[in-house]
């Protein structure tokens, strides 16, 4: 599993077919990989799992109980404060902002473009994505804060990481170095969003970001606000899920772009029609739909969240299968996205297999590049929409080439990333 998870649990797919029990270590996880067992696992037996998995637990020493990992009772009470801050209507608000942070790429691009030389595109969609939820969480007047926030917030992820792959580590209260780096760093993080909240709290700035519109939510059941906790917890959650697996879908559509010119091409000849030169909006993604297509045939093959882990939190039946309580289900994307029982030719990039008529025929539970049922990502029409414009802005101004020789791996991490980066050249649309 340390070795090749990503090859593991699709071999596992195909010889034992869709639930197979691995024993990784003292207790056994049970690794789901047909879409009726997700759709049991996520919809009909819901209520029988929590998110109190081991790796949650680690991820929680920074994201607190946020919506990517509290349960229950607190979850749907943030849910309920947190949803309408992603209601379409607000989202068109930071279209904007979006396109602007793709045109200053494009701008910043200009230079390796004339000179012929590369660039690292994993690391500029990086750099991009933490743009965009930097301001449109906290907006444009606390950049300085916002860097300092996302700098800690990386820091404590790779260390997150470390963790959850070497499970025998210290406990937090252990004072060793590497745990008192991650205290001081947490610490740090606090007292900058801290003072961030306090100031919106006394009104001594308003802003038209996501945080504001979190500070000033109410509960339409109870009439109850976040508290500062919780609104801390929200915004190093959303830090999180709006910029490493945004960046990570971006450059992997760049990078099988470049190793399927005809679908390029036909991107191209799509942005031309509609945009004819100019910049996008968001009125315009209706009019992109082959550009929808390739990005959703990109989170296909390599899909941000690789695997969604459940605990089992009562004696459960899955499929035919009896599974013990406190017992970990790992729910692979990567793997269900390759079947070749729901795919034709599943290895194959066909942005075509999601045209319209296409999805109809899919089952529900195929594709899950956000999750599914009640614990869908509740950021997934602002990541489609900062996606897809950004893509448009860039295609419609370079073309983007894998350099040769340089290998792009896989690495299945927090989100799945290229290990090493992806690197390209970048050439203007019509140079030679």
């Amino acid at each position: 599993m340390r070795r090749d998870a990503l090859g593991l649990i699709v071999s596992m797919m195909h010889r034992h077919g869709g639930l197979v029990r691995l024993d990784l270590g003292p207790r056994p996880v049970y690794l789901v990989t047909h879409p009726d067992l997700v759709q049991e696992v996520l919809q009909q037996k819901h209520r029988s799992v929590s998110k109190k998995t081991f790796g949650m637990a680690q991820l929680s020493l920074v994201v607190g109980s946020g919506l990517l990992t509290s349960d229950g009772e607190l979850w749907r009470r943030q849910r309920r404060i947190a949803q309408p801050a992603f209601h379409s209507q607000r989202l068109a608000g930071f279209a904007a902002t979006m396109v602007k942070v793709a045109e200053e790429t494009a701008d910043r691009w200009a230079g390796p473009a004339a000179s012929g030389g590369e660039i690292d595109v994993s690391r500029e969609m990086m750099t991009a994505t933490l743009q965009v939820v930097s301001t449109t969480l906290l907006g444009s007047d606390l950049s300085r804060a916002a860097s300092e926030v996302a700098d800690a917030i990386d820091f404590l992820l790779v260390e997150i990481r470390r963790r959850i792959n070497s499970p025998w580590l210290p406990p937090l209260a252990v004072p060793t170095p590497a745990n008192r780096r991650f205290q001081k760093m947490r610490a740090t993080l606090d007292r900058l969003l801290g003072a961030t909240i306090a100031a919106r709290r006394r009104g001594e700035e308003r802003g038209q970001d996501l945080l504001q519109m979190l500070v000033d939510a109410v509960d339409d059941e109870t009439g109850e606000r976040m508290n500062d906790e919780q609104l801390r917890d929200e915004v190093v959650t959303m830090f999180i899920a709006g910029h490493e697996t945004t960046a990570s879908a971006l450059a992997w559509t760049f990078y099988l772009l470049s190793l399927h010119p005809g679908a390029r091409e036909r991107v191209w000849a799509e942005l031309d029609r509609v945009l004819d030169g100019r910049r996008p909006a968001l009125a315009d993604l209706n009019a992109l739909p082959f550009l929808g297509q390739v990005l959703d045939e990109s989170m296909r093959l390599y899909p941000p969240a690789w695997i969604i882990a459940r605990q089992t939190a009562e004696p459960m039946q899955v499929g035919s299968f009896d599974l013990p309580e406190d017992r970990t289900i790992l729910l692979a994307p990567f793997a269900i996205h390759r079947s070749p029982e729901f795919w034709p030719n599943p290895l194959a990039f066909d942005p075509d297999r999601f045209a319209p008529d296409r999805v109809s025929a899919h089952h529900r539970f195929q594709y899950l590049p956000f999750g599914a049922a009640t614990r869908m990502c509740i950021g997934k029409g602002f990541a489609l929409i900062e996606a897809k414009l950004m893509l448009a802005t860039i295609l419609s101004r370079y073309r983007l080439d894998l350099v040769p020789d340089r290998a792009v791996a896989l690495e299945a991490a927090v989100t799945l990333r290229p290990r090493d980066g992806i690197h390209m050249r970048v050439v203007r649309r019509g140079a030679a």
